[in-house]
């Protein structure tokens, strides 16, 4: 899933900022709890070997920084990203 989910990034993240898109996920914080959080993705960061998703978390109501590596489950429009080559809902004409 880990790399499906970084080429979904890479391939849909200029789409996504214009259109300000909602991620549901669930996700693992450092101590290993587990919550699900709502996120606008703003920017994807890659530090110290890491990719991070940057932006506003809808459960914090501030502007959070998500490790990659800590998103057990992500959905975008109810679907989950799991393998994005075969999924019709992220193609060009399901965008529109």
């Amino acid at each position: 899933m880990k790399k499906n989910l970084i080429l979904y990034i890479v391939v849909y993240k200029i789409r996504d900022m214009e259109a300000k898109n909602i991620y549901h996920m669930v996700y693992l914080d450092s101590s290993r709890k587990e919550s699900e959080r709502d996120l606008t993705l703003d920017r994807v960061k890659f530090s110290g070997g890491k990719l991070y998703l940057f932006g506003y978390c809808h459960l914090r109501q501030s502007f959070r920084e998500f490790s990659v590596s800590g998103i057990k489950k992500i959905l975008k429009d109810n679907v989950e990203i799991e393998n994005i080559e075969d999924s019709s809902a992220f193609s060009p004409a399901a965008q529109q």
